[in-house]
């Protein structure tokens, strides 16, 4: 049936002793010493958390360029998880915020906005200007061409580009073009 050579025969046959011998008497390489088990971890719950660093996860909300849930390391503050954020928004009022407090797992840290004040700031000493980087919706709104989904289009570039340089920088907004950006140059201030 098989056709095997002497030589085939004779190195089979070797294998199969040496397979023999390692599962008769395997090789013990710390012979003459005692092996000890290492502890599992349902024994010793702290030996495989040494040196590895607990993980926290906060919820930052608010007045803040990215809100979301965020990962830090034990000992960080909430000045970590408003940077870990993008910062604050130009609405945020961190007078009330303990920014050197420490984090705790699971926490939410709420950045606040300042309060809209009756009297606007976006007119003050400018005759009768608004100031595009301070007006809110209802001051954007007296502009000339901008109605309430414009007025939240130039809130949003404002919190998420920064403030507006110049005149040209308003057409990067949705719906506004050349004509409506020269109806708006005598309205409007940057600065």
């Amino acid at each position: 049936m098989f056709n095997f050579s002497r030589q085939e025969i004779i190195l089979a046959c070797v294998f199969l002793v040496l397979g023999l011998l390692l599962v008769f008497f395997p090789y013990e390489k710390n012979s003459g010493q005692e092996v000890v088990p290492l502890e599992t971890e349902a024994e010793n719950p702290y030996s495989l958390e040494e040196g590895k660093e607990k993980k926290l996860m906060v919820h930052v909300s608010g007045a803040v360029i990215s809100p979301g849930v965020y990962s830090f390391r034990e000992g960080e503050r909430i000045v970590d998880a408003l940077k870990a954020a993008g910062g604050a928004s130009w609405k945020a009022n961190l007078d009330g915020v303990n920014l050197a407090a420490p984090l705790v797992d699971g926490m939410q840290v709420v950045i606040p906005q300042k309060k809209e004040q009756e009297g606007s700031v976006a007119r003050e000493d400018n005759n009768g200007l608004i100031n595009i980087n301070r007006a809110n919706s209802q001051e954007l709104q007296e502009l000339p061409n901008i109605g309430p989904s414009r007025a939240e289009a130039i809130i949003d570039f404002r919190e998420k580009q920064g403030r507006f340089e110049g005149p040209e920088d308003l057409l990067e907004i949705s719906g506004i073009g050349e004509k409506t950006l020269e109806r708006l140059r005598e309205h409007v201030r940057f600065y």
